[in-house]
């Protein structure tokens, strides 16, 4: 007689994160977002928990992609970096030709992104808010940050910020199953123009980026 022994799943971390799940949903939270305290982003900028996405791919496609603008444009374009973290983007860009802003809601990164690029100007301010600065920007950037707080809310948050002559808004967002669902949100406020797949070839990861444009407000009555 043969017995087939069945041998049991392995406890791993997609268990783990499939319990969080249905205790989020559970509780009636929005499992799409990965939602954190201040404390706890500072701990991890501290810690270093970042830095693996120091020159990732995605990244220094949307700085190339600045730099081309800036190039063509007459006079210094201005970015506003919304989520900026410790300023990797802040990095790959030229002072000479771009006016760099970042936003971000931890001290700690906004420590280390001033100290490593004293360029720049870092303001601390949640995605969730309009932004605290003066003027329109050429270039509005949500490089990995749309899965921390409501992607619409955020979008119309800094929809003011946007010079609508000809200015342009970013979005990138890692190929995750809560992409599908984001990209969703965002073509609800951002008529895309051009977008793009981006992938780390050895680490297989990949993004999607769209560039576009904030689509006209809802007429009233429709």
């Amino acid at each position: 007689m043969n017995i087939s022994m069945q041998k049991k799943p392995p406890i791993g971390k997609f268990p783990a994160r499939a319990v969080r799940f249905f205790k989020k949903a559970l509780r009636g939270e929005d499992v799409l977002l990965v939602a954190q305290p201040e404390e706890k982003w500072d701990a991890q900028f501290r810690q270093g928990s970042w830095c693996h996405l120091s020159h990732a791919p995605n990244t220094l496609f949307i700085a190339g992609w600045i730099m081309r603008r800036a190039r063509e444009a007459s006079g210094r374009l201005r970015v506003l970096d919304v989520g900026c973290g410790d300023g990797e983007l802040a990095a790959a860009l030229a002072s000479e030709v771009v006016e760099y802003w970042g936003t971000d809601i931890s001290q700690e990164a906004l420590a280390q992104a001033r100290e490593k690029h004293p360029d720049g100007t870092f303001l601390h301010a949640s995605m969730e808010e309009a932004p605290p600065v003066e003027g329109k920007f050429d270039v509005v950037v949500f490089n990995e940050v749309l899965y921390y707080a409501p992607p619409r809310k955020v979008l119309v948050r800094h929809r003011a910020a946007l010079n609508e002559r000809g200015g342009r808004v970013i979005v990138s967002l890692y190929q995750s199953w809560r992409a599908p669902f984001l990209w969703r949100s965002v073509r609800g406020c951002i008529q895309m123009h051009e977008h793009v797949r981006i992938c780390h070839r050895e680490r297989r990861h990949c993004w999607r980026i769209a560039i576009g444009s904030y689509a006209p407000p809802p007429q009233e009555g429709s």
